[in-house]
């Protein structure tokens, strides 16, 4: 997401017997501070019956007006700002921008075409770039690659409930679908591509995807994602569902987690906003509108980085509470009240539970220090000490087993009595965990942990065996941050996001891993620059090679064919 991380350093108390002073050891960062939130761009390019564009009015005559891309002024070195517009949105209706500012008289808009008019020309070919624009709701060209992968890095996975169906997305705000080709190896094929907005595509995010059925619904921060608007799509034809919205009693801040709630007679959906309020969205079985209820307010002074919430089937929302001794409330859904805690503080099951967390220390010490600490001086420090807030939550609703993160970098794992299993650290070197998997049988764990001050992770695979203590069995790290993870439906495999791709981890260790999709097709561009006069041409500069393309004839170009 786009918003910025604030971190604080902690100092630990000396433990016994020696002067031990421990600052920012283990590292976190409190709830962001509340800012003002910036008037978002209005970027809608939905399909048809989600926007109303300029060639939308009903007066044929009237000139038309760039929809909010911007003009070549608002390039780097412009002192011209982008324009920004508001978008009002309706429940069940379709929703979208007012039409825009025009851009400065001094430059052409981007719907316009060259001087000379079709009539002069002749008909337009059907096929021409000019008739494809004259059919199009808002008769502007817009400037896509498109290829079977990521151009952007990848923030939501979702394995859809056979397994043979994973959905990416993230910063570029595409939808990729792809589908399981072999087992056990698991190669995944590229099925299809799905596209939420285009305009200003540098701006916003998908941050949470939920697959039901052949349905597949997607939120993040971005012109729809403004009011907490939620988008559906049939995966099975390609189109698009009415957005989820209800701007009087809905969310008014981008969403951060969806989650399905089974059990009852229509879909039900539970959403977690970036205030982390807390909304229920229930489908009518025979009109399919959708009605929102709340179940926890929004805290309007706040902006939160994570969204830790689950949900157990059919009645309870799992989530963690606000205050500063935080806890994980179950909610129930009808009454709208907390039926049960798991406190951070919890009775240990055994010292077993923090044998991992002791040892870290230890080793920390050792090498910062130049000493050792015994396991009882070092054991108020890790049992005694908390974050104060909740970074990732993931819950096993067969065993009722369930796992949480703190932002000072505790791992929390609570068995069905309630009693901590497991408080483990990742590093005493600044990592956070922020996201947690289970597998579908529940026996392993998957637990992810960035880097804090540096854009490294470590990501611990734990074993749950019953009535065993919980088991590391492998620990990697990466280079870069892993914004989500999940196990494929048999456990085999742990699906992670790396960048602009997708790890796939195998369980057994000599395997080496393997990346969706295995081999990058796009490469990123240097430097983009556009021709100084129509039509609309632009350059690119990709490996020290320059290319050159004429937006009006659809052609390459030499690359002095104009200046640039």
């Amino acid at each position: 997401m786009t918003s910025n991380r604030s971190t604080r350093g902690y100092r630990w108390p000396h433990c016994g017997g020696g002067c031990l002073f421990f600052a920012a050891c283990l590292l976190a960062g409190p709830p962001l501070s509340a800012a003002p939130p910036e008037e978002p761009y209005s970027e809608s390019s939905l399909p048809s019956q989600y926007y109303i564009s300029p060639s939308d009015r009903s007066a044929p005559q009237q000139p038309l007006v760039s929809t909010q891309l911007p003009s070549e002024s608002t390039l780097p070195g412009s002192s011209q700002p982008p324009a920004s517009s508001q978008s009002a949105a309706v429940t069940g209706a379709p929703t979208g921008p007012a039409p825009d500012n025009p851009p400065p008289g001094n430059l052409p808009s981007e719907s316009q075409l060259p001087s000379s008019s079709a009539g002069d020309r002749g008909a337009a070919a059907p096929d021409s770039l000019e008739a494809v624009l004259a059919a199009s709701r808002d008769r502007t060209p817009w400037l896509r690659l498109v290829e079977a992968e990521h151009t952007a890095p990848i923030r939501a996975l979702e394995l859809d409930v056979s397994g043979q169906n994973l959905f990416t997305a993230g910063e570029d705000k595409l939808v990729h679908h792809w589908r399981l080709a072999g087992a056990p190896r698991g190669d995944w094929q590229h099925h299809a591509t799905y596209r939420w907005q285009v305009q200003r595509a540098e701006r916003g995010t998908i941050l949470t995807l939920l697959s039901s059925d052949n349905e597949l619904y997607l939120a993040g921060d971005g012109a729809e994602g403004q009011q907490g608007e939620i988008v559906g799509l049939n995966t099975a034809t390609g189109g698009w569902l009415a957005p989820m919205v209800d701007p009087q009693r809905g969310h008014h801040s981008p969403i951060l987690s969806l989650k399905l709630l089974s059990g009852g007679p229509g879909r039900r959906i539970v959403a977690l906003d970036q205030q982390h309020g807390i909304g229920l969205w229930t489908q009518d079985v025979n009109s399919g509108t959708w009605s929102f209820r709340g179940l926890r307010p929004p805290d309007v002074t706040q902006q939160f980085q994570f969204g830790p919430l689950e949900v157990i089937a059919p009645q309870t929302v799992i989530c963690a509470s606000h205050t500063q001794s935080w806890t994980i409330d179950w909610i129930d859904v009808s009454s709208g009240r907390t039926t049960r805690q798991l406190r951070r503080d919890a009775p240990l099951v055994n010292n077993q539970a923090l044998a991992l967390a002791l040892q870290r220390a230890a080793e920390h010490f050792r090498s910062t220090q130049g000493r050792d600490f015994s396991s009882a001086e070092l054991l108020p420090l890790i049992r005694d000490h908390h974050g104060q807030s909740v970074t990732c939550l993931a819950v096993d609703a067969a065993s009722g087993t369930v796992a949480a993160g703190d932002d000072l970098g505790f791992l929390y794992v609570w068995n069905a009595a309630g009693q901590l299993a497991l408080k483990a650290v990742a590093s005493f070197a600044g990592y956070r965990f922020e996201n947690l998997a289970f597998s579908r049988d529940g026996t392993s764990l998957a637990a992810v942990a960035n880097g804090v001050h540096s854009a490294d992770s470590i990501v611990q695979w734990w074993s749950l065996r019953p009535g065993a203590a919980p088991t590391l069995m492998r620990e990697v790290r990466r280079n870069h941050a892993i914004h989500a993870a999940v196990f494929d439906s048999a456990a085999a495999n742990l699906l992670l996001t790396a960048g602009r791709r997708i790890e796939v981890l195998p369980n057994q260790q000599p395997a080496a891993p393997r990346a969706i999709p295995e081999q990058p097709v796009i490469a990123q561009p240097t430097r983009v620059a556009f021709a100084t006069s129509l039509p609309y041409r632009w350059k690119i500069d990709v490996d020290n090679q320059e290319t050159a393309f004429d937006g009006q004839a659809v052609q390459w170009l030499q690359t002095d064919a104009a200046q640039w």
